[in-house]
């Protein structure tokens, strides 16, 4: 583990393991793992951190488990699936970024000298399911199949995102079990998320209908929230006028909500948002087409909470809930792309939800869905980085805890790092280091840097101050314990502050140097 004080992890880990695995002799040794990721889902979008949509099964999950406020990814898709699939630095597994810019540290693929959590558990026998957008390599050698699952069913392996067919324009490949399928055979109006999740569920019915089944893996990458603004219509009508009061209005409900369950301290401020033209002072129709993006978009929460309550629901068909510990969170923050107001690149603001719409909500929706922080999907501030996460295990989170919110600083890579150790494999060489601590201990939290580049924005964050550096060379300081919506900079405050700052900087040159990690971009 390679922490900034692994005695301390050690010592954490080693008291969570024993916690953990004192259970009845007659309960299931290893137990059932299983991570749903949503994407580009701001951490304020689900319900038990202020969203505005509801999502049932999101929330149950949370008031039955382990809500965490703390938790960091990459701001970009892959580099975050990335980490959560190996356990390190994106950077050093050669997902730095989205698809292949032909250098190391680059190259779109994990690294094929590089175990993926799959291989790990597969080898200590669990049966491996991934299903939904890959985006982790397209070519020979590269497909889920061959970097250790045993099933796969992949709507989107060159990333992106697939809902309606027939599809505003090409199809992105559909695989199954590493089999390039037919997409021509499906019937018109068949909706990826469902065909998935049928799959998905499927696959657990069968798998615990054998006799003495092995534990399960499920990796299930859901295309939701991301853009095209595409979804079901019987979702979308109970979004209808909820959003008629503008992003102002959202994104004060938000931070009400947050206030109420005690997310932030009294002094927290929220970032200031980016909008460039007061709801109000648009035109009735300018409103009314912003108004219909937003209803798709909380339409598109509202197909991803189904599709995990489905999953929940066969679990505990199967009798499995309990002990499987069941993780959902989102690879990103919520996306500015392209502009405050979004944008449309097929069909009309008419068709927004249907197969022929292609477009964006834009960043004033944005803004609402990352409250309270700054910045948004590819930023290193903690808009691009914070994601909403929940961790549900009856078997392994104290009932007592339930619903209590987690603040341990975790990480995408941390998630590796824990499903080896719960599975009785753990990894000390990894970078992430496993959060198991906080399933008994709500305050448990550990102290170490974490180091982030995308696209040439840079940053880290260590012991609450954190530094971050713009493609533009835009440079701040922030304190995070006070300031979580990066609102103060402290860069040049005084020399104390200079000093933690350059202190800092000499951190980040070194991570990046042995990171694979390039000064410049494109790299």
């Amino acid at each position: 583990m390679r922490s900034a004080f692994p005695v301390v992890a050690t010592v954490l880990a080693t008291l969570a393991a024993t916690v953990l695995f004192q259970r009845d002799a007659a309960a299931q040794t290893k137990p059932n793992i299983v991570i749903v990721l949503l994407d580009d889902a701001g951490f304020a979008d689900l319900p038990p951190f202020g969203g505005n949509v509801p999502m049932p099964a999101v929330s149950s999950l949370a008031t039955n488990g382990a809500p965490y406020t703390h938790m960091r990814v990459c701001p970009l898709c892959s580099p975050t699936r990335a980490e959560i699939l190996t356990g390190r630095y994106a950077h050093s597994v050669d997902v730095g970024d989205n698809g292949n810019r032909n250098k190391s540290g680059y190259l779109g693929r994990i690294d094929p000298n590089v175990l993926t959590l799959a291989d790990r558990l597969r080898t200590a026998g669990y049966r491996t399911v991934m299903g939904g957008k890959w985006q982790l390599g397209a070519a020979a050698g590269e497909w889920p199949h061959e970097r250790g699952f045993d099933e796969d069913y992949v709507y989107a392996l060159e990333g992106g995102a697939l809902f309606w067919w027939p599809p505003f324009d090409l199809p992105r490949s559909i695989v199954r079990n590493g089999t390039v399928v037919n997409a021509n055979t499906f019937p018109l109006g068949w909706f990826a998320t469902d065909s998935l999740v049928l799959d998905v569920t499927t696959s657990i019915t069968a798998h615990f209908a054998q006799s003495n089944p092995p534990p399960l893996f499920a990796y299930v990458a859901l295309n939701e929230p991301h853009f095209p603004l595409q979804a079901k219509p019987t979702d979308v009508v109970p979004q209808l006028t909820m959003f008629d009061a503008g992003w102002e209005s959202a994104r004060n409900g938000v931070w009400s909500r947050q206030q109420t369950a005690g997310l932030w301290t009294s002094l927290t401020k929220p970032a200031p948002d980016v909008r460039t033209i007061p709801y109000a002072s648009m035109t009735p129709t300018q409103r009314a087409e912003n108004a219909d993006r937003m209803e798709v978009y909380a339409a598109q929460l509202t197909a991803a909470d189904r599709a995990i309550g489905n999953i929940v629901a066969a679990l505990d068909q199967a009798g499995a809930l309990d002990d499987t510990m069941l993780v959902v969170l989102s690879d990103n923050g919520a996306t500015n792309e392209w502009g405050p107001l979004g944008t449309t690149w097929a069909g009309t603001i008419g068709q927004v939800g249907t197969a022929a719409f292609n477009g964006t909500y834009g960043g004033n929706w944005a803004c609402a869905s990352n409250t309270p922080f700054r910045g948004f999907k590819r930023d290193t501030f903690d808009g691009g980085l914070r994601s909403p996460m929940i961790i549900h295990w009856p078997n392994g989170i104290p009932a007592a805890t339930n619903g209590m919110f987690r603040t341990i600083r975790a990480r995408s890579f941390d998630l590796c790092a824990t499903a080896l150790e719960v599975a009785g494999v753990p990894d000390s060489s990894l970078d992430g280091d496993s959060i198991a601590a906080s399933f008994t201990s709500p305050t448990a939290d550990f102290i170490r840097p974490q180091f982030f580049e995308c696209q040439g924005n840079k940053g880290v964050e260590f012991a609450g101050w954190k530094l971050v550096l713009t493609a533009s060379n835009e440079l701040s300081l922030f304190y995070l314990p006070i300031d979580p919506g990066e609102t103060v900079d402290w860069s040049n405050a005084s020399p104390a502050h200079r000093w933690i700052r350059d202190q800092l900087a000499v951190m980040w040159v070194h991570w990046a140097t042995t990171n694979r990690v390039s000064f410049v971009y494109p790299p």
